[in-house]
């Protein structure tokens, strides 16, 4: 999340007026926040297909198919070889 100070220098750069105050300013900023918050919120749950999983973890698996670089592959499970050739794309 962006603080406020930071917020409110990058308006001044701008010329961009968030209030008469510094209180004025700090509450619009809230308000900026959880709106943005919120549409982020509504966004997700409206599209849960398009998301990235909460968790990255890669699972090993092994098949007949071979390495992108054309490239000898070996599973270092039974050590058999995927893929015999050994040319490369360069």
């Amino acid at each position: 999340m962006l603080e406020h100070d930071y917020l409110i220098d990058i308006a001044d750069k701008v010329n961009l007026s968030l209030g008469a105050s510094a209180h004025t300013i700090h509450m619009n900023i809230d308000n900026m926040i959880q709106e943005g918050n919120e549409k982020c919120s509504k966004f997700e749950s409206d599209n849960p297909e398009i998301l990235l999983p909460s968790s990255m973890e890669i699972e090993k698996e092994m098949g007949n198919s071979p390495s992108i670089f054309g490239e000898q592959v070996v599973d270092s499970d039974n050590h058999h070889s995927q893929n015999q050739a050994k040319t490369t794309w360069s």
